[in-house]
């Protein structure tokens, strides 16, 4: 975190592991017009950015998601990752610092509080997206923003059914994403009879062939506005063009920094840092 003063300024700066903040050191030991490369946690998901050093700030030429174990030690800020229930196999996690009664998220979702209740959204996705566009989409948009993941034995009994499985761990896993509220949790899932296989080498999975769903957002608890608000995030993303981590860009200004968002920016911040956040799709509008 504290870099290596004695021989700055740098052309380039790389990380090889997660971090949650720009510490000022990497800022201030770059030349001007040099490149700081991380993957930045932002609330609870990842991208690998690359920063170029313009004047008082860094300005993004690219980003993409990532997953890189977080930083450790004095300058370590790690997320909530926490296992609900008694045994192993689900687990919550989740970006922002916040008092969570574990035991009644746990109870809400395994239906020991009550019945769920599906939303219907109208909106088709293939399942790559979820997770590599509309989550990014949610995590920048939403404080709340929460990722839910069930493994192993917990799966195979279908504690929580019609959630998205993974390809890479060959289907030991299915995971989903929502919004953690303080009586609600409200999940992302899809009705297993309604999907459609299409053949989709982007994906990345499954020999290319991808699912189609159709999105429904599961409460859990009484809180209906944060179901709706969670189904009007899905259809802005969808009216946005369904943008993914190749269209985020992101500014980082000292955290002090008196810099006046505009337009559709959003501002997130850290402890060292103000991000500013934008889409391109708004700029080329």
């Amino acid at each position: 975190g504290l870099g290596y003063a004695d021989a700055a300024p740098y052309d380039r700066i790389i990380l090889t592991v997660g971090a949650r903040d720009i510490m000022p050191a990497w800022h201030e030991q770059l030349k001007p017009g040099g490149r700081l490369l991380l993957p930045l946690s932002i609330r609870d998901t990842q991208l690998s950015v690359a920063f170029e050093k313009v004047g008082d700030h860094l300005a993004s030429l690219s980003a993409r998601a990532a997953g890189f174990m977080l930083l450790r030690g004095a300058f370590g800020e790690s997320g909530i990752h926490t296992q609900l229930g008694p045994d192993p196999g689900l687990y919550l996690q989740f970006g922002e610092r916040r008092l969570v009664d574990t035991k009644g998220v746990y109870s809400l979702v395994t239906g020991t509080r009550g019945a769920s209740q599906d939303f219907p959204t109208n909106v088709q996705v293939l399942s790559n997206e979820v997770f590599y566009n509309l989550s990014i989409w949610l995590a920048l948009y939403e404080p709340d923003f929460c990722h839910l993941s069930v493994e192993g034995a917990r799966m195979e009994r279908g504690i929580l059914p019609n959630l998205f499985r993974s390809f890479a761990t060959k289907n030991t896993s299915s995971s989903t994403v929502g919004l953690l509220g303080e009586t609600t949790v409200c999940l992302l899932v899809h009705h297993a009879d309604a999907g459609t296989s299409v053949n989709d080498s982007s994906s990345g999975c499954n020999g290319g062939f991808a699912q189609v769903y159709e999105l429904f957002v599961r409460k859990f608890g009484p809180d209906d506005a944060l179901a709706l608000r969670l189904v009007e995030q899905i259809h802005a993303w969808d009216k946005a063009g369904r943008p993914g981590d190749e269209k985020v860009r992101i500014r980082a200004y000292p955290y002090d920094s008196d810099y006046v968002p505009v337009g559709n920016e959003i501002v997130i911040q850290k402890r060292w840092t103000r991000l500013v956040i934008s889409w391109d799709i708004y700029e080329t509008m």
